[in-house]
């Protein structure tokens, strides 16, 4: 036994109607409860932020995470006493970090007619 296959536009239809028949019912589950406070309950006052407290959490907060992490990203330097700001002309300062001044180059590499990059040959 097979079922009819239901036309694609009469699902549409139905899902349509269906959205539609649900909103009110979404809206009125969403809107606020119009219930008023028991007899014993006190009022409750809206809290209320402090200048100083913001001005902890939105100014000195973020520059304090700002000092610590520039800190922490200079502590190897500092560790092994490298200088921090570049010296103009010099180009073994400007390079924080890299190689000590006993680094040697890698040999070249001997070059031969005709072989490797775009004047290789088969």
């Amino acid at each position: 036994m097979t079922t009819p296959a239901i036309p694609a536009s009469v699902v549409r239809r139905g899902m349509r109607a269906a959205a539609l028949a649900s909103l009110p019912l979404l809206v009125l589950a969403a809107a606020p409860a119009h219930a008023e406070a028991a007899e014993g309950w006190h009022p409750v006052e809206p809290a209320a932020v402090d200048r100083l407290e913001a001005l902890v959490w939105f100014v000195v907060g973020p520059v304090a995470l700002f000092v610590l992490i520039a800190f922490l990203a200079l502590v190897p330097a500092l560790i092994k006493r490298e200088p921090i700001l570049p010296r103009h002309g010099d180009e073994e300062a400007q390079w924080i970090g890299g190689p000590g001044k006993g680094a040697k180059e890698l040999p070249a590499a001997e070059r031969t007619a005709g072989t490797g990059g775009a004047s290789g040959s088969w």
